[in-house]
């Protein structure tokens, strides 16, 4: 819930800060956990670059402050790809010289940086800049029916996240006494994601705007996520791990009726940033999913089981829409602050 808004703007390029009661939003990993969602900050300024691109679209502007001094700030909002797909943006929305509004919400820690939600032109149109949801029309569902006559139940194609069906993750998870202790150390920063990695169970979000494609063959399903194109392998043979662990974990699967059963393992232990997430890991992680279909929906069923950092295991739902007509971008994520292959060689 938002107050009224105090203090006035004194020059063209002054700095107002504003603070203000927000609700809590969630994205798509740590980078929310970067920004106070309970404070509300709008500047204006000049734009001296406007970087379009994954995994963060970034504005750089300049401000003056109170003393009248030039402060250079930068605000981030979600990947260009989820922007492309929404049409709400594009590379050439704005450009250095333009002089704007924008409103979002200050860094916790870091100085002069933000997550924009609104930028304002002086023509009054206003770039809605927070992630993009979209929702693409999906088939009807007698057309899912006739896929359904297999066998095996039809999970392939093009899928999108449906954020209204789907679960958020717990705001208070059952830690055991070890799990808070760890918990409470968390810095958003340590989010694998700001450095170009998803893990799981950080891919299963299902709520950013980008699509999840999932292929079946006899020995396996693959799981292709737009999102840092990360991609998944469900053994369907029973097969054991080649490696002692990594960030996506070895996993199985198995049909059960019309629901595919996935049980992963070897996730190699990593600090994940929460809230909203709120999920740690030790080695001892299992994650366990049922992949049901439902008319044009994929319903998954993820269970986090970790008796080291939770007193029992913990399900949460996240569904997908069958989207046939979705397009997989490319999702280079060519930020030089997270990807080192981009950073500037002195």
């Amino acid at each position: 819930m938002r107050s009224d808004v105090s203090g006035k703007l004194t020059t063209a390029l002054s700095a107002l800060i504003v603070l203000m009661l927000s609700h809590t939003g969630h994205a798509h990993h740590g980078f929310a956990n970067h920004f106070d969602h309970s404070r509300e900050l709008t500047l204006e300024g000049t734009v001296t670059e406007f970087n379009f691109r994954n995994p963060h679209v970034t504005i750089h502007f300049e401000v003056q402050n109170g003393d009248g001094e030039a402060e250079s700030w930068v605000a981030e909002t979600g990947g260009s790809s989820g922007f492309l797909r929404s049409g709400r943006i594009s590379r050439d929305s704005l450009k250095a010289g333009d002089h704007i509004q924008i409103v979002g919400h200050p860094a916790r820690v870091t100085e002069q940086e933000m997550r924009a939600v609104d930028v304002i032109l002086p023509n009054g149109e206003k770039l809605h800049m927070a992630n993009p949801y979209v929702t693409i029309p999906s088939i009807g569902a007698d057309t899912v029916a006739t896929a359904q006559e297999s066998v095996t139940p039809n999970l392939s194609g093009l899928w999108m996240p449906n954020r209204g069906r789907s679960d958020p993750w717990p705001s208070e998870p059952p830690f055991t006494e070890a799990g808070q202790a760890v918990f409470e150390t968390v810095n958003a920063r340590d989010d694998p994601s700001l450095r170009c990695l998803f893990n799981v169970p950080n891919i299963m979000t299902g709520i950013g705007p980008y699509p999840l494609e999932i292929i079946q063959r006899d020995d396996k399903v693959m799981f292709l996520y737009e999102q840092m194109h990360q991609v998944r392998r469900i053994f369907l043979d029973g097969r054991r791990p080649l490696e002692e662990d990594s960030i996506v974990g070895h996993s199985t699967g198995r049909y059960e009726g019309d629901t595919l059963i996935v049980e992963t393992t070897n996730v190699r232990p990593l600090k994940n940033a929460g809230p909203p997430l709120q999920v740690i890991q030790s080695a001892a992680l299992r994650v366990t999913e049922r992949y049901t279909r439902v008319d044009d929906f994929l319903q998954a069923e993820i269970t986090i089981d970790d008796p080291i950092y939770y007193r029992e295991p913990w399900t949460v739902l996240k569904v997908w829409t069958w989207s046939p007509d979705a397009v997989i971008y490319e999702y280079a994520c060519d930020d030089p602050r997270f990807n080192p292959v981009f950073q500037r060689q002195e």
